[in-house]
């Protein structure tokens, strides 16, 4: 990526409270005012173009050095943002307390220096930052040599020598847990399932290590979370569901035992509650997920990262549950999800953006709204990017279909038919699954009458029910609830109505 490139993402990623932070902090700098043009210049453009620029700053001498000045600009943001940022991070704090322990201690303010030392380990005990204790004891170090040397001097290095081993121990014991973490990880993305006993074996090496069989191998809260996040791989691999959803409940346990840590890392606690949401939703237990989403909007974070993590995981499952359970009475939540969507334009990831719509997709489907269904089924349909969900575009295409026909779009269906065969072809989508709900829709007579549709409503609800006991066939029902649909055609109701009744 170019450097002007990555000046302008860094400036669009800044939230509004960190660019007035930016303005104030290099207006403090009078050589920044240069600086602060090219800022607000490129803040107000939507697309970066440097000729453009160049040509609105063509009497300013910087253009000169158009390049230098691009970098101590990008530097400047930078460093703005690490002190803005400072207060909200432990890991900032405790490395500007040791910047000014060391400063002290070249000054020969030993006693001053000590006592910030002693405030910082504190602090770096209690959020578990062994690496910067490790830098900590250095220091303790020093002020240890430059002191008498005599027995109280020389216990007190004892004492700093067995303090540093624990830290070392403490630090092995997070990074042994981490590397079987990721041993695991890796193994998720590469069986999936385990189908021989090779590979049960190799997974088992994991479950069985040392570290494994007690928590009580594990010495510090990183290491626990590590604890609980194997376990809950380990039994998903294996098949073992009520296993696995233990490990994840008692994972959410361990965070909210320690708030501070939720507090420093809210991503790591996040992940957590969505792993649980997911769990409640699987086994419907609703009341239970309500609770526990709301956990959600108790996270107070200035970081843009962690707002977007919130956005995904609050906005995506509450859709899901409210598909799941018909909640769809009222336009409010789906209006709301709307809206904050805009507010988030452009900072979506295309992932996030492509689900949004789909679950949009289904819930005006629901609703028998069926044009704002085709609005957002069709951001999913003119996507042009490669690589983000190619599972839901195929769909799109298939409910394109069931959309339109909806609506009595009979006209159009012919020519979506043969698009929709050519796309699918084309991306190698082309299963049976597809092939048998795309000979439907050719079939079906341009027409609305019961007396003529009813029958190839039925053929095809036969070849559903046949089709849903194929393994690999689960797209059947993984993205949509094709065979209730056929039912409200065959018996006349609302699509929603004939779900709520299979689900009583």
């Amino acid at each position: 990526m170019k450097a002007s490139e990555q000046l302008f993402r860094l400036i669009k990623s800044l939230s509004k409270p960190e660019k007035r932070y930016f303005n104030l902090f290099a207006s403090t700098h009078q050589e920044s005012s240069s600086y602060l043009k090219l800022f607000d210049f490129i803040n107000k453009h939507e697309n970066y173009d440097e000729r453009k620029i160049k040509e609105h700053f063509k009497n300013e001498s910087f253009t000169n050095q158009f390049a230098v000045t691009k970098h101590m600009l990008y530097q400047l943001i930078l460093k703005s943002m690490a002190q803005y940022h400072s207060e909200h991070s432990i890991e900032i704090i405790l490395r500007e307390m040791l910047s000014s322990a060391h400063f002290l201690f070249e000054k020969t303010h030993f006693n001053e220096c000590n006592t910030l030392i002693l405030k910082a380990k504190k602090l770096a005990y209690k959020y578990e930052k062994f690496e910067i204790l490790t830098d900590i004891i250095k220091i303790e170090k020093k002020l240890n040599t430059s002191e008498t040397n005599d027995i109280n001097t020389y216990n007190a290095a004892l004492v700093l020598l067995e303090e540093q081993k624990n830290i070392s121990q403490k630090l092995e014991n997070i990074n042994e847990y981490w590397i079987l973490f990721r041993k695991i990880s890796m193994l998720m993305v590469k069986y999936i399932h385990l189908r021989t006993e090779k590979e049960r074996a190799e997974v088992r090496t994991i479950i069985e290590h040392p570290l494994m069989l007690n928590e009580e191998n594990a010495h510090t809260f990183q290491s626990k979370i590590y604890f609980y996040q194997i376990k809950a791989y380990y039994y998903r691999l294996i098949g073992e569901t009520e296993k696995s959803s233990i490990a994840r409940i008692e994972l959410l346990k361990q965070w909210e035992k320690q708030e501070h840590f939720t507090k420093e890392d809210p991503s790591g606690y996040i992940q957590a509650i969505k792993q649980v949401l997911n769990i409640q939703l699987d086994a419907q237990k609703y009341e239970e997920f309500i609770v526990t989403i709301e956990k959600l909007k108790s996270i107070k974070s200035q970081s843009e990262s962690v707002k977007l993590s919130i956005f995904n995981t609050y906005y995506q499952l509450k859709l899901v549950y409210q598909i799941n359970t018909f909640s769809l009475e009222s336009d409010e939540f789906v209006n709301e999800s709307i809206q904050e969507m805009e507010k988030l334009k452009n900072k979506l990831s295309k992932e996030v953006e492509l689900t949004m719509s789909y679950l949009l997709t289904l819930c005006f489907f629901m609703k028998n709204d069926f044009k704002s269904a085709l609005k957002w089924n069709n951001k999913i349909m003119s996507d042009n990017s490669t690589g983000s969900r190619e599972d839901l575009k195929s769909f799109s295409k298939i409910l394109n279909l069931i959309i339109h026909y909806e609506l009595k779009n009979f006209d159009l269906l012919e020519y979506i038919l043969k698009s929709t065969y050519k796309y699918l072809l084309k991306m190698e989508h082309l299963h049976l699954f597809e092939k048998t709900i795309l000979k439907f829709i050719h079939q079906l007579p341009k027409t609305n009458a019961r007396a003529d549709i009813i029958p190839h409503f039925m053929v095809l609800r036969t070849e559903f029910a046949e089709l849903e006991k194929n393994p690999n066939e689960d797209k059947v029902t993984r993205y949509f609830n094709f065979v209730s649909w056929l039912d409200s055609k065959i018996e006349n109701k609302s699509f929603v109505e004939i779900v709520k009744a299979k689900h009583k």
